[in-house]
């Protein structure tokens, strides 16, 4: 089977319910089945370190990006042990391999960006109610994100009193400026 971004939703469903059901036994996919999808798998084999960026250029993946599709190797209660094989191409050498391999993990930030065409599904799911989309906002990445960012705030505050004020609000006049 495989999986990508450019797939339609259904589809991208379909491959990975047949995938669960272990009905199918390889996946060719991109890094994007590595991002909150649960296919475990038993082997991963990554293909290459490069993908296509902008203007057709090839770019190395993120160290954080191949480590989250290698991760997809052992599946929790199945296996004890997971592999990840990665294919050596004429277009990558071992300078890349170990570039991708032990450059800096960039911290992760949420992309949830919430649209017109997102919200009118979910209020379809929803037989017209807002439950559907509150509990997706509730649950998600950006809303984990934005609730460790209050709590350091408020322990900020805690700790500084008034001065945390004034730095956030100059950090704000800033961006709004910059």
């Amino acid at each position: 089977g495989a999986h990508h971004a450019g797939m339609l939703a259904a589809h991208k469903a379909f491959v990975e319910t047949l995938y669960r059901s272990q009905l199918m036994k390889a996946v060719f996919a991109t890094e994007t089945l590595a991002a909150g999808i649960n296919m475990p798998a038993r082997t991963t084999v990554i293909c290459a370190l490069a993908k296509r960026g902008d203007g057709g250029s090839m770019n190395l993946l993120e160290t954080a990006n191949l480590l989250q599709m290698a991760g997809r190797a052992g599946r929790r209660g199945m296996d004890t042990d997971g592999s990840c094989v990665i294919v050596a191409t004429p277009f990558e050498g071992p300078d890349d391999a170990q570039q991708v391999l032990t450059g800096e993990i960039k911290p992760v930030v949420s992309q949830f960006s919430p649209s017109y065409s997102l919200a009118v599904n979910l209020v379809a799911r929803g037989a017209g109610k807002l439950d559907v989309a509150k509990d997706l906002v509730r649950r998600s990445f950006a809303m984990w994100e934005k609730q460790q960012r209050e709590q350091s705030i408020a322990s900020a505050r805690e700790t500084y009193g008034d001065e945390v004020n004034e730095v956030l609000e100059a950090v704000a006049h800033d961006k709004f400026l910059g």
